[in-house]
């Protein structure tokens, strides 16, 4: 495990940032430097023309900058005047420009980044093994996508801003400590004895508001997830008030563990401007007091003082902010790093995946699988069987037999812990067949009908489709399964017919209506293997035998498998299977 801490974010956000992302960094960076560069350009401009102003001859007078002025062609007292309110001009130009310019710079660079690690992240977790998937909540993963790559990408530009501070701090003290190094160093002991106490005193702090604050933004996002996928049982149930205050009890601590690091991050500025303006006021007295106030400790003092209160003061705690918020925000930003760390297994180009020529059999041999490989106590033990070209294969078995966690392993969802899969004699979890993992060869094959259909909120007929690409729908093959599925008539009734929206999940559309779609999104897919998972269970009797019908009327050339725990839905069956205490019976 890494270990949390500043350096090792940095190492690794350098390692994650892709190459041509780099260079938009470094340029980012420089950039910020620079407008800090450009902001202490045009104090120092403003220091002698506020001067200048104060005391209209106080510089002309002076003989030793005089004679230098006069060597650059300046004449007299109001051409100096001129000249440095040009100057000036000019200098708050240069600094908005590299103000803008760094803006658009970060704004761009974090555009970016975001879009690239929270794809990349989406992508691994999609690509993540079945028994993964199984075991983790996917609250985790929709937090670290979007709030958690957020969260990541303002610490980014914290890093900006503090590198920023940081390099204007020593561009503006180094010079100043040979100019009056007492009063230099005195600031900076003091300030830096305050800094040094409050990351002290906090550095323990922020480091549990961190762990808290990752863990409540999986919380609250799990608990928005379970109250909107639930929301059918809440309203029957009338438990709105109870997910109500469970989230807003989630939702009060991450707001106010984030106001707790708001609060400490503030806190020194407090402090140190107390010290400061008492610094101010004891060498305000200490010149009035003890020698008379001319142009030259005028001078001294706005520039110190502007040094102080717009420089010095914004840079120590810019630094101090940046480190703050960035701690406390530093487990949310290293599970960002184990998502994007997520291995995947063989890239290939999809397009190139070979078509299965299924023609002897599928074979299963020796099949064994548990799913936790320390127990000794096996879901399914030494199954054994086939399934030939075009048969129509029933299985049957209780509620927590194994039937799911067979239909799993047909569809190499599951990896058996002994035995293998053979289709036409090769092994689906290690054969390759064009370069390409058999398993994916046959999962292109197949097609799953389950018991709740998965429709997304969009027309019956993309829901037919079913595919994210922008390949046009081939129309005659839509009306073609629409009839096999017995659907056809259904949608033509309807007012606009096959671009009729289906609602989230299918909610305007009947139990019947939603599978005969997945039917027919496997037929469109061109699926010579079918798998039914007890996707008549939850129809009323009437609606199954419709169902059951347009299944029976499939092309010969199909194989069927169907699972169900009722034997009279499998009247259609040429052999049917019993799953019973793990191991599989013939019936038929």
């Amino acid at each position: 495990m890494l270990k949390k801490d500043l350096k090792v974010l940095i190492k690794k956000s350098w390692l994650i940032i892709k190459e041509r992302r780099k260079v938009n960094f470094l340029l980012t960076l420089f950039f910020f430097i620079f407008s800090g560069i450009s902001e202490l350009i045009f104090l120092s401009i403003l220091t002698p023309f506020i001067a200048n102003i104060i005391n209209n001859q106080s510089f002309w007078d002076i003989e030793n900058i005089r004679i230098r002025l006069e060597l650059l062609g300046i004449k007299n007292q109001n051409e100096l005047s001129l000249l440095l309110f040009l100057f000036l001009i000019g200098s708050i130009g240069l600094n908005l420009f590299f103000k803008l310019i760094s803006l658009r710079l970060s704004l761009e660079f974090s555009k970016k980044l975001g879009n690239d690690l929270s794809s990349e992240i989406y992508y691994k977790s999609l690509k993540q093994p079945y028994e993964k998937q199984i075991k983790r909540n996917s609250s985790d993963l929709i937090s670290g996508i979007l709030a958690k790559v957020n969260t990541y990408m303002s610490s980014i530009n914290l890093f900006f801003l503090m590198i920023r501070s940081i390099s204007l701090t020593f561009i503006v003290v180094s010079p100043l400590i040979f100019y009056n190094s007492k009063i230099i160093l005195i600031l900076l002991v003091s300030s830096s004895i305050l800094y040094g106490a409050f990351i002290t005193k906090y550095k323990r702090k922020l480091k549990i508001n961190s762990f808290e604050i990752s863990k409540n933004i999986n919380l609250q996002i799990k608990v928005l997830q379970e109250g909107f996928g639930s929301i059918r049982d809440i309203i029957i149930d009338s438990n709105q008030l109870i997910y109500s205050k469970i989230f807003k009890k989630t939702n009060y601590k991450l707001r106010t563990l984030n106001a707790s690091n708001e609060f400490i991050s503030e806190t020194p500025k407090i402090y140190i401007e107390g010290l400061i303006f008492t610094f101010i006021a004891a060498f305000v007295y200490g010149i009035t007091r003890f020698k008379e106030l001319d142009i030259s400790d005028l001078t001294k003092f706005i520039g110190i003082i502007l040094l102080i209160q717009r420089i010095l003061l914004p840079c120590f705690q810019q630094i101090f902010i940046s480190w703050s918020r960035i701690k406390g925000e530093i487990d949310s930003i290293f599970d960002i790093f184990e998502l994007i760390d997520q291995k995947i297994g063989h890239e290939f180009d999809l397009s190139k995946i070979p078509k299965l020529d299924f023609k002897k059999e599928i074979r299963f041999k020796d099949l064994s699988f548990k799913y936790n490989s320390k127990t000794k106590n096996y879901i399914l033990k030494n199954i054994n069987f086939k399934i030939l070209p075009g048969q129509r294969i029933g299985i049957i078995g209780e509620t927590g037999a194994g039937k799911s966690t067979l239909i799993d392993l047909i569809l190499g969802l599951l990896t058996p812990n002994e035995g293998e899969i053979l289709i036409d004699g090769k092994n689906i979890h290690l054969e390759y067949l064009n370069n390409v993992p058999y398993l994916n060869v046959w999962r292109k094959a197949i097609s799953h009908v389950p018991q709740s259909i998965f429709l997304s909120d969009d027309t019956i007929e993309n829901n037919i489709k079913f595919s994210p690409d922008n390949q046009s729908i081939n129309k005659k093959r839509l009306v073609e399964v629409a009839k096999q599925s017995q659907l056809f008539t259904f949608i033509k009734s309807l007012p606009n017919g096959f671009n009729t929206i289906v609602g989230e999940r299918g909610i305007n559309l009947s139990g019947g209506q939603r599978q005969r779609i997945g039917i027919a999104r496997a037929l469109y897919k061109g699926s010579k293997i079918i798998i039914f998972d007890e996707a008549t269970n939850a129809l009323d009797t009437y609606t199954e035998e419709a169902l059951l019908e347009s299944i029976k009327n499939l092309s010969s050339d199909i194989t069927i498998i169907f699972v169900t725990h009722r034997l009279a839905s499998l009247s259609f069956c040429d052999r049917i299977f019993k799953i019973k205490n793990g191991n599989l019976e013939f019936l038929l």
